[in-house]
């Protein structure tokens, strides 16, 4: 059985480093990959994986994703 936790705060809030640290201290615990199809903004953070629409749609019809949302055109 798997359960999933979801943490989720106001950006800049410190969820990352929560779930970070939960991760360092529950055994088998670990952190989703983020992607995304949007261009990376300037400095951005490795919190996404960046790839193309057309893998992306590649990904949703293999049942890759927990789940999946379309935002501004993304």
């Amino acid at each position: 059985m798997s359960v999933v936790f979801t943490i989720c705060e106001s950006s800049t809030s410190g969820e990352s480093f929560v779930a970070r640290r939960a991760c360092e201290l529950v055994d088998r615990l670990d952190l989703a990959t983020t992607y995304s199809t949007r261009q990376p903004r300037t400095a951005e953070d490795d919190a996404f994986v960046f790839t193309s629409r057309d893998m992306f749609e590649r990904m949703i019809a293999a049942d890759e994703f927990l789940e999946y949302v379309h935002i501004f055109g993304n």
